[in-house]
C-alpha cells in the first residue's frame, strides 16, 4: 500500500474566514462549512505565520496582539 504524502485537514486548528465590509458580513448567516467530510467553523480572525488577520482586513487585531506581546 502506498503512503500518502499529502497534507491532512485538522478541523480543530482550521478556520474559514469570510472577507468583506462589516455591513456585508452582518448579512451572512453561515457558521460552518463542510470541507472534505469535516465541519469547519467560520471565524472572525485567523493566525497565519505569526500574523493575525480579521474579516474586515483592518489589522486592529494584529496591532493589539503585537502590543500585548511587547
Amino acid at each position: 500500500m502506498r503512503q500518502s504524502s499529502e497534507l491532512s485537514l485538522n478541523p480543530t486548528k482550521t478556520g474559514i474566514m469570510l472577507l468583506g465590509s462589516r455591513y456585508l458580513l452582518s448579512k451572512v448567516a453561515i457558521s460552518e462549512v463542510e470541507v472534505l467530510g469535516s465541519s469547519i467553523a467560520v471565524v472572525e480572525t485567523v493566525h497565519n505565520l505569526g500574523e493575525v488577520m480579521d474579516s474586515c482586513l483592518t489589522m486592529a487585531d494584529h496591532v493589539s496582539a503585537t502590543c500585548r506581546a511587547s
